[in-house]
Parts: C-alpha cells; structure tokens; sequence
C-alpha cells in the first residue's frame, strides 16, 4: 500500500510558505524558463547556460572563470563544467596563466559563429516567454531582476 501525505500538518505556516516564498517561486520560475529555453536550443547542442556564458565571454574576453561566476552569481563548479565544454567543442578558447586564477577565456571564430547560429532560436525563446507573461510581465521581469541585481552588489559588495 502507498504512503499517503498527511494532509495539511504545517497548517497556515507552511501554506504561507508554499503560497508566498519569494526563493521558491523565483527557483520554480528559473527552472521552468530554462526547461523552455532549452528546449529551443536543444538543435543547436547547447544550453541555456552555455548561451549565457557564451554571450558573456563574447561580451568581456578576456575574462576569467571566476569573474564569469561573479558576473552570472553561477556556481564556480557549474561555469568550469560549461567552459570545458565549450572548450572541447572549440567554441572558446582558454588561455593559462601562472596558477588557475590566472586563466582567461576567449571566443573563438566557431564560437562567435554558433552564437550567430542559435540567435533565432534564442529569439523564439524570448518570443515564447513574452507570449506567456505579455509586455508588462516582461517588463516587471526585467525591472525586478534589476533591482535585485542592483541590491545583491550593495549587500555583497559588488
């Protein structure tokens, strides 16, 4: 016989919780609209993060792995997994220094080509999420990410 879940044991507080969690509903939103992303790039062989990081990389090279980290709050792990990556498909390349601190990434000319390669499919991600959330929801997305951004580097130093 399957265990059934008690029914409603944390009464108001876990509800409240459930209901209004700023970091649950943010975390269930990021993973959602990745899931969405990702399914559009999936052709292209890359990920949401690998287009994020790509994008940064082409934005800021040279640049070091722990600045991308700090630059995209990733998990230094996460960011070193995805450059190896990238690097094995030869879409950057990774320069090194005197210890690993000292490493800096580049773009390489297939790896500005395949950022021009899933541009449309990025876009039509961009395009489904709009759909989804309207004009003023993405505008209210992009305001409050803004505003959390601005705030985590005051609290953090930034």
């Amino acid at each position: 016989m399957a265990k059934q879940r008690p029914a409603n044991t944390g009464g108001a507080t876990s509800f409240d919780i459930m209901e209004h969690c700023f970091a649950g509903r943010v975390r269930y939103m990021s993973r959602a609209i990745t899931s969405m992303y990702n399914e559009h790039l999936r052709e292209h062989g890359v990920t949401a993060a690998q287009v994020t990081l790509l994008s940064c990389i082409d934005q800021f090279a040279p640049v070091g792995p722990s600045e991308l980290a700090q630059m995209l709050s990733m998990e230094k792990s996460t960011v070193s997994r995805n450059l190896a990556r990238m690097h094995e498909s030869g879409w950057i390349e990774i320069e090194s220094g005197e210890d690993e601190r000292a490493r800096r990434v580049s773009m390489t000319r297939s790896g500005r080509s395949k950022l021009k390669k899933i541009y449309p499919a990025w876009k039509a991600a961009q395009a489904e999420l709009e759909g989804l959330v309207g004009s003023t929801g993405t505008a209210s997305i992009l305001k409050s990410f803004r505003a959390v951004q601005a705030g985590a580097g005051e609290q953090h130093g930034r």
